[in-house]
């Protein structure tokens, strides 16, 4: 039985679906937002939040309310190899003076869910995504278990996983992705305005204050770790014993720290660019390409690619324009903003994690120009007149 139709329907409801939600909606696009679990829900995540996001956070009109949740300025960057020199540098702001922050995800996410409802998107939640069968010709329809069926022209996939064509089977490969754990500490020996990055053979860390209502010295500690090592270690605490052993700065930034929640997992990690698009069906945020944690480029990817999906197909309805057509300008423009991020990536990842590497790497670092050469091309050069021309497009609509 027919439950709903739509122009889209967004499958989702994480930022890179809440924002292509937002973005439709606000263009006269009728679409509706999937999402499984009820918010707000915690996620693993290093809640990293780079000024790149903020021309697309103002078009929405959330900025100043995501910024009234999230931690102090962050404006350097300290980077700890177990072997080596530590590494310094200062962290680029926006054309406006702005600098990244720290935000819980269950503020972040639940914040631009509601931009996106009171915008005009449709939001089922929970609301489970059983297949989704059509073309970009003919249209799909969504299954869904709630709800049953929903018909739409267009679907996107912002759910944080890869298309089922891209899962890895082998087991050599498996071996080798990473899994990702998050919990929080209180009174952290670490600088505010200072993001930390730890790394020793295997695994790679990063500690920061984050925005939480109530808790003034809350601090985010997020770490990935190949697969092989966190089996070799039992879970979490053995792996994060194993970082404090090989890496004394860790080990003196939590020497005084209490552990007040309890550890989160996810994984495997992919870090790599995936399908954009397969016949009418878009891809967003992790589904579409997954950076390296390391960089902290995650939220702003998912986004930004958010942004970018949402005006390639509202442009495209009002235009006439193929599915394909609307693929191929997407695909230009993410990999335009995101294929450096993704490439650099992986390759300060395998810096920290190898020790031989990070030796060499640290020396390299002492020489300033080169460290914040290195931060620019992990995604944190930010260019004044790019922030400006997006943000001139404030989406109008209910700003409360």
């Amino acid at each position: 039985m027919l439950a709903e139709a739509c122009d889209v329907v967004v499958i989702g409801g994480g930022p890179a679906g809440a924002v292509a939600g937002a973005l439709l909606a606000a263009g006269g696009v009728d679409v509706i937002i999937a999402e499984q679990k009820l918010f707000p829900r915690q996620k693993v995540c290093g809640e990293f939040l780079s000024p790149g996001a903020f021309p697309v956070l103002t078009r929405l009109g959330v900025l100043p309310e995501i910024i009234d949740r999230a931690g102090p300025e962050i404006t350097a960057l300290a980077m700890h190899p177990s072997v080596g020199l530590k590494i310094s540098a200062a962290m680029p702001c926006d054309g406006a003076g702005r600098f990244a922050r720290g935000i819980g995800r269950h503020h972040l996410d639940t914040i631009l869910l509601d931009r996106a409802r009171r915008l005009g998107a449709r939001v089922l939640t929970p609301c489970h995504v059983r297949k989704v069968v059509g073309s970009g010709g003919e249209g799909f329809a969504v299954h869904t278990d709630q709800l049953g069926v929903i018909e739409a022209k267009l679907v996107i996939f912002a759910n944080g996983l890869p298309p089922t064509n891209a899962e890895v089977t082998d087991r050599s490969k498996l071996m080798r992705q990473m899994v990702g754990f998050k919990t929080y500490f209180d009174d952290c020996q670490l600088p505010e305005n200072v993001i930390a990055l730890y790394g020793c053979r295997g695994i790679y860390g990063g500690l920061q204050r984050t925005g939480d209502a109530g808790a003034e010295h809350r601090y985010n500690f997020a770490f990935v770790a190949r697969r092989s090592v966190m089996e070799a270690a039992a879970g979490a605490e053995g792996l994060l014993s194993r970082l404090r052993q090989s890496n004394h700065a860790l080990d003196r930034a939590l020497a005084g720290a209490r552990r007040v929640d309890r550890w989160y997992a996810w994984g495997p990690l992919r870090p790599g660019m995936r399908r954009l698009f397969d016949d009418g069906k878009f891809y967003a945020g992790n589904a579409a390409g997954e950076v390296q944690p390391l960089i902290g480029e995650g939220m702003t990817l998912a986004i930004r690619s958010g942004a970018l999906v949402a005006d390639t197909i509202t442009l495209g309805l009002r235009g006439g324009l193929t599915p394909a057509e609307m693929a191929a300008r997407y695909e230009t423009l993410w990999r335009e903003d995101f294929s450096s991020r993704c490439y650099w990536g992986n390759w300060f990842a395998n810096m920290l994690t190898n020790p031989v590497a990070g030796f060499f790497g640290s020396l390299l670092g002492q020489i300033r120009p080169l460290a914040q050469w290195g931060v620019g091309v992990s995604g944190k050069r930010f260019l004044a007149a790019a922030a400006a021309k997006s943000a001139s497009r404030t989406v109008e609509g209910d700003n409360k």
